[in-house]
């Protein structure tokens, strides 16, 4: 099911309602109002029945007039636009930060080559305007996560915060010291809190360890026997 609201003039969001047996973290296939097909991801902490809001591109036909509002949200494609400007239909990492920044949103280079590896459906490297356009659904769905957790407001989500999101999550079976654990991992500047873009990786990279592990034979309780080379071949699958 899903319904629209203009936003921009060459977007309009779509409200999208999880499908019965869908999960969080899955992926999701929607048509945008132009017939484009587009993937989509559920949000953490949501089922089915839940409703979430992405933001799609619109056809010049389907475009109405619009104007200025201080709160309008920003235009994907029109940040892309704004950074490739060598006119290339693509843009890489450093592109992507700047396009991330412009909106609002600072993001590391190395979050960024992550965010492009995971976008980037033909592996050259770099991602086109529609792969961008999913790439900021796809955070824009998790700062409405992150949002929830950073009870503050303060832009930062710490320790405490951490182990409520990833017991939420499924994670309740993790020890303290295991999110303790996680954190530090992810706390570069060890401020004791984590941002948005070491929020996102972390998920991302927890949630390819775990899907890896469950691949092993366990014995029904969480518990696998790996060797040396599985143990490796786990840690930087998730990476």
């Amino acid at each position: 099911m899903a319904s629209y609201t203009n936003t921009a003039a060459s977007t309009q969001l779509m409200q999208v309602t999880v499908p019965q047996g869908c999960v969080a973290g899955q992926m999701l296939q929607i048509q945008a109002p132009s017939g484009q097909v587009l993937q989509v991801q559920i949000p953490q902490g949501l089922g089915p029945g839940s409703a979430f809001q992405v933001q799609v591109p619109v056809t010049s036909a389907q475009q109405q007039p619009q104007y200025a509002h201080p709160q309008v949200a920003p235009d994907p494609m029109a940040l892309f636009a704004a950074v490739d400007t060598d006119r290339s239909g693509s843009i890489s990492d450093i592109e992507l930060s700047t396009a991330l920044s412009t909106s609002g949103m600072s993001f590391a280079r190395k979050t960024c080559r992550y965010l492009i590896g995971m976008h980037d459906i033909d592996r050259s490297g770099t991602i086109d305007c529609n792969e961008f356009v999913a790439l900021w659904n796809y955070l824009q769905q998790w700062k409405q996560c992150f949002d929830r957790y950073d009870v503050d407001k303060g832009g930062s989500i710490d320790s405490r915060e951490l182990s409520t999101a990833l017991s939420q999550f499924g994670y309740s079976s993790l020890g303290q010291s295991c999110f303790s654990s996680i954190m530090r991992a992810y706390d570069d500047d060890k401020s004791g809190s984590i941002g948005l873009d070491e929020f996102i990786q972390l998920n991302c990279e927890l949630h390819n360890l775990t899907t890896t592990f469950r691949q092993l034979p366990t014995d029904g309780q969480g518990r696998a026997t790996i060797t040396y080379e599985q143990f490796l071949q786990m840690t930087y699958s998730g990476r």
